[in-house]
């Protein structure tokens, strides 16, 4: 057992760091991860995380963080530029290949005179 009882939950609170009528405050029960969706990027926020037992909620216990450029796109449009680049590259190939055949074709019937 905990020194002030045992811990049956976790009182979470965020705000952007900037405004602190943005509070939303999150109740879980014992889980040490937390998925926050649709925070926007690039933000400071500020969070703080508090212990819940049968005496009631804990201190909070006090952090920041900043959220990270989101870099999902880039990662798109390189994914379309390769796909793009070697798409052409097969049309180049298949090219290719069928000048090739023609140059064939076209000089055998001299070849046989």
């Amino acid at each position: 057992e905990d020194q002030n009882g045992v811990i049956t939950g976790y009182l979470i609170k965020y705000q952007l760091s900037s405004d602190s009528s943005s509070q939303m405050n999150i109740t879980v029960a014992l889980e040490t991860e937390l998925l926050l969706d649709n925070l926007t990027n690039g933000v400071t926020y500020s969070f703080t995380v508090a212990a819940i037992n049968s005496n009631g909620t804990g201190p909070d216990a006090a952090m920041m963080f900043t959220t990270i450029p989101d870099t999902s796109i880039a990662t798109d449009s390189i994914t379309v530029v390769g796909i793009i680049a070697g798409t052409v590259v097969v049309l180049l190939i298949i090219l290719l290949v069928i000048l090739i055949l023609c140059i064939m074709f076209l000089k055998l019937p001299t070849l046989l005179h």
